[in-house]
């Protein structure tokens, strides 16, 4: 799957470092799973894209708005920030390909190549992106300012 990269990996870095500071592993629990959570309104986003540009049948847009679209945030190393994927689908599918087995033809056994309309995944997550951001930072200053009380 793409990465959708939002800048501020810095910041979070930051965080991170004064989170283990402080020791409170409660606080930093809570800061990761909010920062998970703001990142709902892209997974909304790019379900409902799903159910409106991919092909509908044989229910692939059903499918791929079913699947699960986990949140990985790391706060040290060589790259913190927020990371979107799914495991569950071919890559191939947000560069507007798709394969698929052709029903009736045993003869074929390797699945056919389609065309579809180029990312599914991208195109929702990076509309939505600057709204997710700004939420981002806001959960970031708000636990600074926590920390900063401590």
């Amino acid at each position: 799957m793409p990465d959708i990269s939002v800048r501020g990996a810095e910041q979070l870095e930051k965080l991170g470092k004064q989170l283990r500071a402080a020791g409170d592993k409660d606080l930093r629990r809570e800061t990761l799973a909010g920062l998970r959570a703001a990142t709902k309104p892209i997974r909304a986003a790019i379900r409902e894209y799903d159910l409106r540009h991919l092909p509908q049948r044989g229910g692939l847009n059903r499918v791929m708005a079913r699947s699960r679209i986990t949140t990985q945030v790391r706060t040290s190393g060589r790259n913190p920030g927020i990371r979107m994927a799914t495991k569950t689908h071919d890559p191939r599918i947000d560069q507007g390909r798709l394969w698929h087995p052709v029903f009736g033809h045993r003869d074929r056994k390797l699945p056919q190549p389609q065309r579809i309309e180029p990312g599914y995944f991208s195109t929702p997550a990076s509309q939505a992106a600057p709204a997710v951001q700004a939420e981002l930072v806001k959960a970031i200053k708000r636990v600074e300012r926590q920390l900063g009380r401590r």
